[in-house]
C-alpha cells in the first residue's frame, strides 16, 4: 500500500513514471495498492518539467484521470465514484443527488445510515461536511441529508461492501434516551429540508413517520411494556406538531400497506390497534 504523494506536484510525466514502476510489480505477481496525496491531482502551478536550468509548466493529473491511470491498482472496482467519470456511469447506475435524498426520506430505516456507502473525502473536506455535534441519535441520517444537498450524482455499486447485524441486547433496543434524541435529529433534518422542493417535503413527513414506528416498536412499547406503560409517552410524542403534520402530509403512495394501518390508526387517535400491530411486529 503506497500513500501519496507518489510524484512532486501531479505531473502526467511523473504519474507515467510512477505506473511502469507499479507495472513491474505487478508483472512479478506483487499487487500494489496507491492513494493519492494532495501533490497528485488537481490545480499545480507548480507542476513542471525541468530542462538544465530551465522549466516548463507541464499538464497536471486530474482525479478522474488519475483513477484511469491508477485502475489496476485500487481504483478500477470503484472508478464509478472515485472518478466521477461519466464514460463509466450508465444511465441506470446513475441518479440526481435529489432523487437520492428522496428516496433515503422515504426509507430511512434502509438508506439513512452511513455505512454501506462510499464517501469522497476531497468531496467532505471542500464542504466542510461533518458530524452534526449536537446529536447522538440518527445523526448518520441527518448527515447524509446535507450531504446529498451538496452532491450533484450519486452512483451504486453491485457489490456488498457492509453487513448489518442487530442483537436482542443491542444499545439499540434498550437505550430510553434514544427517544429524545431520535426526535432532536428529526428536528435537526427538518430545518436542513426547510427550503426543498415539496417532493422533499412530502418524503420528509415519511421519515418522521418511519421514525414514529421505530420509536413506537423499540423504546414506547418496547417488548415487556403494557399499553398503558407506553400510552402517556405515545401521548407525548403525538401532541408534537412535527408528529401531526406528518400524519397528515406523508406520501401514501411511498409507504407499505401494514405502516399505512398503524399510522392511520394514530391519526385517528385509535391509539390500541396501533399498540396490536406493534406486537404483531416484535413477534414476527
Amino acid at each position: 500500500l503506497i500513500t501519496g504523494d507518489l510524484t512532486k506536484d501531479g505531473e502526467k510525466l511523473s504519474h507515467a513514471y510512477v505506473k511502469g514502476k507499479l507495472d513491474e510489480l505487478r508483472a512479478s505477481g506483487i499487487r500494489t495498492l496507491v492513494i493519492p496525496g494532495n501533490h497528485d491531482y488537481g490545480d499545480n502551478i507548480d507542476a513542471v518539467v525541468y530542462d538544465g536550468a530551465s522549466m516548463t509548466p507541464v499538464e497536471v493529473a486530474t482525479d478522474e484521470w488519475f483513477a484511469m491511470q491508477y485502475a489496476d491498482y485500487g481504483y478500477g472496482d470503484f472508478s464509478k465514484i472515485v472518478s466521477g467519470n461519466r464514460e463509466t456511469i450508465t444511465t441506470e447506475d446513475l441518479h440526481t443527488a435529489e432523487q437520492v435524498l428522496h428516496t433515503m426520506l422515504c426509507r430511512p430505516n434502509q438508506y439513512g445510515a452511513v455505512w454501506g456507502k462510499v464517501y469522497r473525502r476531497q468531496f467532505l473536506q471542500e464542504n466542510h461536511l461533518t458530524f452534526n455535534p449536537d446529536l447522538s441519535h440518527a445523526e448518520d441520517t441527518e448527515f447524509l441529508v446535507r450531504v446529498l444537498q451538496k452532491a450533484r450524482h450519486v452512483t451504486k455499486l453491485p457489490e456488498i461492501m457492509y453487513t448489518y447485524y442487530i442483537y436482542p441486547s443491542s444499545s439499540a433496543k434498550i437505550n430510553q434516551a434514544a427517544l429524545h434524541h431520535f426526535r432532536n435529529a428529526l428536528e435537526a433534518i427538518h430545518q436542513d429540508v426547510a427550503w426543498e422542493p415539496e417532493g422533499i417535503q412530502k418524503a420528509f413527513y415519511n421519515c418522521c413517520c418511519i421514525n414514529l414506528l421505530i420509536m413506537m416498536v423499540n423504546y414506547i412499547f418496547r417488548p415487556g411494556v403494557s399499553f398503558m406503560e407506553g400510552k402517556p409517552i405515545l401521548d407525548g410524542v403525538l401532541r408534537e406538531e412535527l408528529i401531526q403534520d406528518a400524519l397528515k402530509h406523508y406520501d401514501r403512495s411511498e409507504m407499505g400497506k401494514a405502516n399505512r394501518v398503524v399510522l392511520t390508526a394514530l391519526k385517528n387517535n385509535q391509539l390500541q390497534v396501533a399498540y396490536a400491530a406493534v406486537k404483531v411486529r416484535q413477534a414476527r
